[in-house]
Parts: C-alpha cells; structure tokens; sequence
C-alpha cells in the first residue's frame, strides 16, 4: 500500500513539474 502511495506522489510531482515548464517555456510546445 505505501508503494502505491509513493508511485503516485512521484506521479503527481511529474505532472505538476510538466505543468509548470509548459507554462514557463510555451514556446517549446
């Protein structure tokens, strides 16, 4: 159970950093 948790904790942290670096770097996209 504690390794689902964390998958989706990095999971979650991926999305969001994408999320950031498409708003950040548009351009690139």
């Amino acid at each position: 159970m504690t390794l689902i948790y964390t998958l989706g904790g990095i999971y979650c942290l991926i999305v969001l950093a994408y999320l950031l670096i498409a708003l950040v770097v548009p351009e690139k996209f």
